[in-house]
């Protein structure tokens, strides 16, 4: 691309700028010296030709000059002298520095630390292959809402009669009871996946092998694979665990595999189960008070869009439900069941169920920390307009020897820009630091990455926090004139301002 090598000869230009520009006079001295010697073979004498020469290349200063400013080195080398400058400028004043990126980096921490749950929760996608192919099927209520949970039969149709899914898998969870070893026995998180769920989802153990689809019939005998977190908290992280029994409800399931680390299934805020059984199982521990349903999850076929699926899914779950309704049951129940219909929507980024349930919380919570941002934007601003009356002397010095109104302008900015720039990598500290304390705020499970996403909004905000403080402060503070910051009486009207961000 021409703006990327644009950019590259730029940055090489400027980190070997002495070798460059000795390059750039050899260069123009020759072509100089080229000329003199036409002008001398055309009769003239060495001064004439010298003089006509200088006057015809132009001086080489300017040259020079005219040569960096068409490969933007003089405003690179500008912006990085405004850089230097304003890191001596922020080191002499400590205390407004450290208040003011304390301030913002609490407020753009705050701001990065809920969007990383709101980017879980919406954008990341799921640790599965091809994520963006993963659909969920899902029944809408007649009386509005969706419902993730079918009869176990509805799947079996779907997976048997669908020509638009190129796999599909059922799963389920519960809370058992586990023994290992005859010690006492625990509580886990255990899921029922259907055989090939783990086909469907693209997902390779780390050690020995998930089970088959054989496997996930009655009177086979039990198997499980467990996550990454469960084999390094119970058995070390060590290979023998392969075969190892654990029993459950009177039965001794054997584990033939190991999850890869960092796998969530189908829901990355609350985790993936310790242990996951053929779904077959799912009938035989079910509590008593749950009946046996399947959550569904599909891979969509590569010619088929969702609302082809949407539509097939449709046909068949009207037929299972006609099939499914107990005849003794009452008219307005039967209408009731009837008049479902099936939902698809994309399932491989996110939580869609985690999300429902807090997405009020987190709106609320979003908007107290831009509140606070903006609030940290003001006061970082009104200490800013404090400084800039304190250095208006300073200010007006650098008027008389020359610097115009834009320089200054730019060099405030660039203060506000390296503060702004402090305080994001402030934030994504805090942040880091808080995404435990807020998903126990929230009552979540699971890890909150700050991933590139999180670092472009911390990014953005940085940005945005710099336009909001640095701004206004810069072009007030440059207004006076040079009388009037060697006088000190701009003073008080850069402090009016102030005392109207503080009103504000």
């Amino acid at each position: 691309m021409q703006w990327a090598d644009r950019l590259r000869l730029r940055w090489s230009s400027l980190r070997h700028r002495s070798r460059v520009d000795a390059e750039l006079g050899d260069e123009l001295r020759f072509h100089l010296e080229q000329q003199i010697t036409e002008n001398l073979e055309a009769g003239l004498t060495p001064e004439e030709a010298r003089y006509r020469a200088l006057r015809s290349i132009g001086g080489i200063a300017n040259l020079q000059e005219e040569c960096r400013d068409m490969r933007r080195l003089n405003l690179m080398d500008s912006f990085m002298k405004d850089l230097i400058y304003a890191g001596r400028t922020l080191r002499k004043s400590p205390l407004f520095a450290v208040v003011a990126i304390l301030s913002l980096g609490f407020a753009i921490g705050a701001n990065a630390a809920v969007f990383s749950v709101i980017n879980r929760l919406l954008l990341a996608p799921l640790r599965v292959a091809d994520p963006d192919t993963l659909v969920a099927v899902e029944r809408v209520l007649p009386a509005g809402g969706t419902e993730s949970e079918f009869p176990v039969a509805a799947f079996e149709q779907f997976r048997d009669h669908n020509r638009t899914f190129s796999g599909i898998a059922a799963w389920a969870s519960s809370r058992l009871s586990v023994s290992l070893n005859g010690e006492p026995a625990e509580l886990v998180d255990v899921g029922f996946y259907s055989g090939d769920a783990f086909a469907v989802l693209g997902v390779e153990p780390i050690l020995g092998r998930t089970f088959t689809s054989a496997e996930d019939h009655a009177g086979q005998d039990a198997v499980a694979v467990i996550s990454d977190r469960y084999w390094r908290r119970r058995f070390a992280g060590s290979e023998t665990v392969l075969n190892r029994k654990i029993e459950t409800k009177g039965v001794v399931v054997t584990i033939i595999g190991v999850l890869p680390p960092g796998f969530t299934g189908l829901s990355e805020m609350t985790g993936y189960p310790d242990i996951t059984l053929p779904f077959v199982w799912q009938s035989r521990f079910a509590l008593n008070d749950n009946g046996v349903h399947a959550n569904i999850a599909a891979r969509l076929s590569k010619k088929a869009t969702i609302e082809q699926a949407q539509a097939e899914a449709n046909v068949i779950f009207s037929r299972v439900t006609q099939q499914l309704i107990d005849p003794a049951t009452p008219e307005d129940r039967k209408r009731e069941l009837l008049a479902q219909s099936v939902q698809i929507r994309p399932a491989g980024r996110g939580d869609h169920g985690q999300w429902e349930r807090y997405k009020l919380r987190l709106a609320i919570l979003m908007g107290a920390v831009a509140i606070l941002l903006l609030i940290a934007c003001a006061n970082v601003a009104n200490l800013t307009l404090a400084r800039g009356a304190a250095r208006q002397r300073e200010f007006a010095i650098r008027y008389a020897i020359g610097a115009g109104r834009l320089h200054l302008i730019r060099q405030l900015l660039t203060e506000s820009l390296l503060l702004g720039v402090s305080s994001g990598l402030v934030g994504l500290w805090m942040a880091g630091w808080a995404r435990s304390g807020l998903a126990a705020l929230l009552g979540t499970e699971g890890s909150v990455a700050l991933d590139g996403r999180v670092l472009a909004f911390t990014t953005a905000v940085s940005i945005a926090s710099v336009i909001l403080f640095g701004l206004a402060p810069a072009v007030r503070s440059s207004r006076a004139g040079l009388a009037q910051g060697l006088t000190g009486r701009s003073i008080t009207r850069v402090l009016s301002g102030a005392r109207g961000l503080v009103v504000a």
